[in-house]
């Protein structure tokens, strides 16, 4: 996990990874994985909750990736 960041409309909590994916998650009792989000070649840097149905993501290999969902 590289960072963080937390939507509190939608109670989801979203950590960008050494391994490329983007990973989001339900915020509750059993922390129920909801996405997996894929785009990226290399180490995802950052991630942002732009809104509640979009992020931005950046990554060593050298691209700023947009998601809706």
């Amino acid at each position: 996990m590289t960072k963080t960041d937390y939507n509190k409309n939608l109670n989801l909590i979203m950590s960008s990874s050494k391994d490329s994916f983007i990973y989001i998650w339900e915020n509750n009792v059993n922390d129920v994985l909801k996405y997996q989000l894929i785009g990226h070649n290399d180490v995802v840097t950052s991630c942002k909750f732009l809104s509640d149905n979009l992020i931005a993501s950046s990554s060593y290999d050298q691209t700023v990736k947009f998601y809706k969902y």
